[in-house]
């Protein structure tokens, strides 16, 4: 019967664990990475919502310069600093096509907590080679990201919530965010390790009845 148990303890992993998951969107949508992502180009076409999709998961960086640091925080006080650990990345874009002078109110929720946020068009360009999903081209010929106290993002646990502004003459040519959030564990890492435990618990069971 334990051989049983386990096997539904697996089976439950593998049901449920997913790496740097979104787990809610307000006013955004959540897509497939796109092959390329530039002006004219807007992933999934415009609209009144924003579109949301992983990145690179599971990366080891070192002293990252982000836009944002800090949990929980916002883009009016936010301050730049330098991230270090194993991270998920997630991109929030909006295409231009949206109506002047309006701003986009929403939200994205994630499977673990926020520990960085890039927007600005430099950084967003130089941390393309480390988080860009395979397949995917970021156009860097275009100003892309947002200027804080003219759009916000406001930081709280493993919520982005975003204020996206956009005027009769944007300062950014579409509004970009990198999320970076603290790496969740795989199924491959972590199941291993329970059925460990729960063997070697069962031998010492086996131990004690044989003794």
């Amino acid at each position: 019967m334990k051989h049983v148990y386990v096997g539904i303890l697996l089976a439950g992993f593998a049901a449920t664990s997913a790496d740097g998951a979104v787990i809610g969107v307000n006013n955004a949508i959540l897509i497939s990475p796109p092959a390329n992502v530039g002006l004219g180009s807007g992933p999934g076409g415009s609209g009144q919502f924003a579109k949301v999709w992983n990145e690179q998961q599971g990366v080891s960086i070192s002293s990252l310069m982000v836009d944002m640091i800090g949990n929980p925080t916002n883009s009016y006080v936010a301050t730049t600093g330098a991230v270090t650990g194993t991270v998920d990345s997630h991109m929030i874009h909006h295409t231009p096509g949206w109506i002047n002078s309006t701003s986009l109110v929403g939200s994205v929720t994630f499977d673990g907590p926020i520990v960085g946020v890039i927007f600005s068009f430099q950084r967003l360009n130089q941390t393309d080679a480390i988080f860009a999903p395979t397949g995917t081209t970021y156009s860097t010929a275009n100003i892309r990201g947002f200027t804080p106290f003219v759009s916000g993002a406001f930081v709280n646990g493993n919520t982005l919530n975003f204020d996206l502004f956009r005027s009769q003459f944007p300062l950014a040519d579409y509004d970009q965010l990198r999320v970076l959030t603290q790496s969740v564990p795989s199924v491959g890492t972590t199941a291993p390790l329970v059925l460990a435990g729960m063997m070697g618990a069962v031998r010492r069971r086996q131990t004690v009845k044989a003794g």
